[in-house]
């Protein structure tokens, strides 16, 4: 995707359905507030982008908020989608901006629908005069077209690390039961902190490990084991290192 940057305007190739190929789109950019000439002819046509059944919820034009965190209580900037193209799509942010580094893992969300949420992996960030271009891949919806992100009944190691009551740190090892592209369903040792924050590894193959922070959503009434243990839900807030290999494993049939 090329951007051409002018004094007050960004001139965008794009083909969405209705436009001719190689056409141009102009795209209104005053103060950072971007707004399309013509909203309906910028909505993505694809929103399903066909390979690898990879699901994309957002389209061009659409108001978003990207952030390091899914909670949003830091690191987050609002933006607008330029375009889509399989589990692709660009990002213009406004403002200041983020600070982002090739690898880096975001939180993206359309402030329209609560519903379209998605973790995206940076790949380019570039400039348009002084708009900020992010370029994203890795791309995967948490709730895509189906009711619930489809989970996987995967068992490899996790251990948690989190903050008790006295604010020492403590750790537990464990096994995961399911997880999906939102979170995952693990059984510990020991309990963990429901409503609190932990920071979970998961130990996969090859010495491959994956790294996030996460949401105990909830610990599973009864689900204490003759033999110890505590079923924990986790919810992703955030993650650090090896988002590649989670999706490889989470999203075998959408992985690139």
């Amino acid at each position: 995707m090329r951007w051409l940057a002018y004094s007050n305007q960004v001139e965008v190739p794009f083909s969405p359905k209705g436009l001719l190929e190689d056409s141009i789109v102009k795209v209104s950019c005053t103060n950072l507030n971007l707004t399309s000439v013509s909203a309906e002819s910028l909505k993505c046509s694809n929103q399903f982008c066909g390979v690898g059944g990879v699901w994309m919820s957002f389209s061009a034009s659409e108001e978003v908020i990207v952030s390091f965190n899914k909670n949003q209580a830091s690191g987050s900037c609002p933006g607008v989608v330029i375009n889509t193209d399989e589990d692709r799509m660009q990002i213009a942010l406004k403002g200041l901006g983020l600070v982002l580094r090739h690898g880096d893992l975001l939180y993206v969300k359309s402030t329209a629908d609560d519903a379209s949420t998605a973790w995206s992996s940076v790949q380019q960030v570039t400039l348009a005069g002084d708009v900020k271009i992010v370029h994203l891949s890795s791309t995967r919806d948490e709730n895509s077209c189906k009711p619930r992100s489809t989970r996987l009944p995967i068992e490899i190691g996790i251990s948690a690390n989190y903050s008790d009551r006295d604010k020492n740190t403590k750790r537990t090892m464990g096994q995961t039961i399911d997880l999906s592209i939102s979170g995952i369903r693990a059984r510990f040792r020991t309990a963990v902190p429901e409503g609190g924050a932990v920071l979970v590894v998961l130990h996969l193959n090859d010495d491959k490990t994956v790294e996030a922070i996460a949401k105990v959503v909830r610990i599973v009434e009864n689900s204490r084991s003759a033999s110890g243990g505590y079923e924990v839900g986790l919810e992703f807030q955030r993650f650090i290192r090896g988002y590649d290999y989670f999706i490889e494993m989470a999203t075998p049939d959408q992985a690139a």
